[in-house]
């Protein structure tokens, strides 16, 4: 019965560990320049300044390898990363039309992501309704400025590139 399980939890362990999870400041996401402090917050989770935005809990992937927004919610904001080992939670999407749009269809019954609502999601993990948002979710510390960058850069447009 234990070698049964060890065959089990090998696969998903590795899985767990894989690229696709590691940290956006030693991938391909160092480096590059960015339209906006926003965008480079998201792909980073670096302030303006260069120095490293601290993180509260969220996913043991993301704060293994010292990820960012993009680690769990991808390139294009579009969500769906897998919460390794709970393959039943994935991240949300972040695009603007995500979160300024209808939610109840996605099984949310809370109004839609503001300016003020969004900052409360990030540093508090609460949702419009004022829910808590899952703890898979980080708090993130940052200055103001920081926080402002980076709700405007997930307001933006969908259409815009990233």
């Amino acid at each position: 019965m234990k070698l049964a399980v060890s065959f089990l939890l090998i696969p998903m362990v590795l899985a767990g560990c894989s690229d696709g999870m590691h940290s956006a400041k030693s991938g391909d996401f160092a480096g590059k320049t960015y339209a906006s402090d926003g965008e480079r917050i998201y792909f980073t989770g670096q302030s303006e300044s260069g120095s490293s935005i601290t993180s509260i809990g969220g996913h043991h992937h993301m704060r293994m390898h010292g990820g960012s927004c993009v680690t769990c919610h991808g390139v294009n904001r579009e969500g769906g990363a897998r919460m390794i080992p709970w393959f039943w939670v994935t991240a949300p999407p972040l695009t603007a039309s995500a979160l300024t749009g209808d939610h109840e269809d996605q099984g949310h019954a809370h109004k839609t992501y503001d300016v003020n609502a969004l900052k409360k999601a990030i540093t508090e993990g609460i949702n419009p309704a004022g829910e808590q948002l899952d703890d898979l979710m980080p708090r993130w510390e940052m200055q103001e400025k920081d926080l402002d960058s980076l709700v405007s850069y997930l307001l933006l447009d969908d259409e815009k590139p990233h």
